[in-house]
């Protein structure tokens, strides 16, 4: 006598292709932000089931990187560092920023960071860079200038950006590159002060 067997089938991902069906020229067209090679890359490991997914996270992307892109030019960006002690990690920078754009707008915020075995004030002041003078380092990508250390000017992956744990005695050359000053205002026992000067731009 015949029994009947139940047979479970796992029911697989049917992917269009492991490559998104569309060129580079297009993707370059759509996503100017982006780098031939961070496409290119996202391309190689895409796993979207359609197309449509896959140009949908690239829109993402791209508008994060627009957003920096756009930031106006920098007038004055002030960052006060007060160094507190850790009970696990040490003494810890705390910061506070503002910053004066040269279109009159304006922005501040407070950052710290933790941990060992990195310079932790330059990781805190990279991310403010990052936040306030994106749109500068944007528009110098393609400046002949030699890039001093601590930039990663975009050149081949990603967006360009400012380095963390370079130490602060990068960011004068930098500031320099971008076409500013730096200074160290004030110092001490647990404190440093810098401000950060561009001129005017008619």
């Amino acid at each position: 006598m015949a029994t009947k067997t139940n047979i479970k089938t796992e029911q697989k991902k049917v992917y269009v292709s492991n490559r998104p069906n569309i060129s580079m020229k297009e993707l370059k067209k759509m996503f100017p932000y982006m780098t031939e090679e961070e496409l290119e890359s996202d391309m190689q490991n895409n796993e979207w089931i359609k197309l449509e997914k896959f140009l949908e996270q690239e829109r993402k992307t791209n508008e994060g990187y627009r957003i920096h892109a756009e930031r106006p030019d920098v007038k004055r960006l002030r960052i006060h560092v007060q160094w507190k002690k850790s009970a696990t990690w040490g003494r810890n920078p705390h910061v506070h920023f503002s910053c004066h754009f040269q279109d009159g707008t304006y922005t501040s915020g407070d950052d710290t960071c933790g941990g060992c075995g990195y310079d932790k004030e330059s990781t805190v002041i990279a991310r403010i860079f990052n936040q306030c003078c994106s749109g500068m380092l944007w528009r110098k990508r393609n400046s002949k200038k030699n890039t001093p250390y601590g930039i990663h000017r975009g050149k081949g992956w990603y967006f360009p950006n400012f380095a963390g744990g370079v130490g602060v005695s990068c960011y004068p050359s930098i500031t320099e590159f971008l076409g500013g000053k730096w200074e160290c205002v004030d110092s001490g026992k647990d404190y440093d002060s810098y401000e950060i000067t561009f001129p005017m731009k008619k």
